[in-house]
């Protein structure tokens, strides 16, 4: 080969080399300020909601939030008339696993000098024959936003453009007013518990409560019950006297027509702790003698008894998963909107990072990104390989590392393993990691 084809290949070798390491160096300490979910398939689903422009909607979503839009609130971009309906898409952000898949930056603009921890965070979209539409001028979104972290010092900021975090507005912080009434009306079963009737060797009563408020309790209502004599003890005979807040009916023997009735109620002990107080008490039907028809209604009514337990019993886990406190406040762009404050300095140390997969994988070549999930702030920061030498560690918090690899592979260290690393000394740590498929760790997460 001619020695001049050989050098002319060399420096075009040697300059593509330099352009490749050039272009490496300038994309490892480029970061965009932009939501992107680290892993593409694995983002924060949307819920949605449909309603007409001109009726309006009010959603109650099951982590407490509640959104309430006017009718006529919302316009096309260009002008022109909405017709057909408007779909609402929700999703929120409670935790910094939700917030670290979402991909929603949390450094407050692209310099990174300032980075939020959330108390609390909502996406509002609508759209109408799939294009996006926006608030009136003199519109307005009424939000309750689930609280599951103390509010206190935090402020009301929107994402700007998608990009970088403005302080915007106040909020006001109040109980779930809405979990309270709920649940008030699944667990006060019986307003006034019994009417009893009592017998040397018996003791026969009935249920009697709102049924309003315990629709369960209906086909019960007015079966009366009977506690043999050998079932009657003293504090069975005490319990008569008590206001109970809930009962259940459990059938012990159907053939028999023998059920065990638990009644449970809440109170305060004399150090003022909450304590629950329970009494069971075995029980049979009272019917007229030889009314098989009222028996055969009796077992028809406990049947539908125990499937509507079953269903109050799920509504009430469901409701108990509420948030007791919510934040509220108004918004006049659809978007991102997030109870947030400054991440503290205090506590914090810079420590350079390696970790094994870095034998198998380049870090710069590869594009891997490192995100360090600091839990007890609910916060997430992202890091380039360019800045892992200068990671921020948290010595009297939680916080977990997690590294997005090639071909949707995840490395992760947990909280345990920091810690043990921060008690030791130096500003150097290498970490061996958990490997998982991205799907298995989503899953995990959620």
């Amino acid at each position: 080969m001619n020695t001049n084809i050989k050098l002319l290949i060399n420096t075009m070798l040697l300059i593509g080399l330099v352009s490749i390491m050039s272009n490496c160096s300038r994309h490892k300490t480029t970061y965009h300020q932009k939501i992107e979910a680290p892993v593409a398939g694995h983002d924060i689903p949307f819920q949605e909601y449909s309603f007409q422009q001109d009726s309006g909607l009010t959603v109650e979503r099951s982590t407490g939030t509640m959104i309430k839009i006017a009718p006529g609130s919302f316009e096309k971009n260009d002008g022109s008339p909405i017709t057909g309906p408007i779909t609402l898409k929700v999703r929120e952000f409670h935790n910094p696993s939700e917030i670290f898949q979402s991909g929603i930056p949390m450094s407050q603009d692209s310099l990174r000098n300032n980075f939020l921890q959330s108390a609390g965070m909502i996406e509002l979209r609508a759209f109408n024959n799939g294009e996006e539409l926006k608030l009136k001028n003199n519109k307005s979104v009424d939000v309750e936003l689930a609280g599951f972290k103390a509010s206190d010092g935090y402020q009301l900021y929107y994402l700007e453009n998608n990009k970088n975090w403005i302080v915007t507005d106040t909020f006001k912080s109040v109980e779930n007013e809405r979990k309270k009434t709920k649940l008030g009306k699944i667990l006060s079963f019986l307003g006034k518990p019994f009417r009893k009737k009592e017998v040397p060797d018996e003791i026969i009563f009935d249920l009697v409560g709102n049924v309003k408020e315990a629709p369960y309790l209906k086909n019960l209502q007015n079966q009366k019950w009977r506690v043999s004599g050998k079932n009657v003890t003293p504090a069975v005979v005490e319990a008569m006297r008590i206001n109970w807040d809930e009962v259940k009916v459990v059938a012990l023997n159907k053939k028999k027509n023998r059920f065990a009735l638990t009644f449970s109620t809440t109170m305060m002990d004399e150090n003022e702790s909450s304590i629950t107080k329970k009494i069971t008490v075995e029980a049979t039907p009272v019917f007229d003698q030889n009314n098989q028809l009222a028996q055969n209604s009796f077992e028809n009514d406990l049947k539908e008894y125990e499937l509507t337990l079953k269903k109050m019993e799920v509504e009430k886990k469901r409701v108990e998963q509420e948030a007791d406190m919510v934040n509220s406040f108004k918004v006049n762009k659809m978007g991102i909107w997030n109870i947030d404050k400054l991440m503290s300095a205090e506590g914090v140390t810079e420590v350079a990072v390696s970790f094994d997969f870095e034998k198998e994988i380049d870090p710069v070549v590869n594009n891997i990104t490192l995100f360090a999930i600091y839990v007890d702030d609910n916060s997430v920061i992202k890091y380039m390989p360019g800045d892992w030498k200068k990671v921020k560690f948290q010595t009297n918090k939680k916080m977990r590392l997690v590294a997005v690899l090639p071909n949707n592979k995840i490395a992760s260290v947990e909280a345990n393993v920091i810690d043990t690393k921060l008690k030791s000394t130096g500003n150097k740590f290498h970490f061996s990691t958990m490997r998982s498929d991205a799907g298995s760790f989503f899953k995990k997460e959620s």
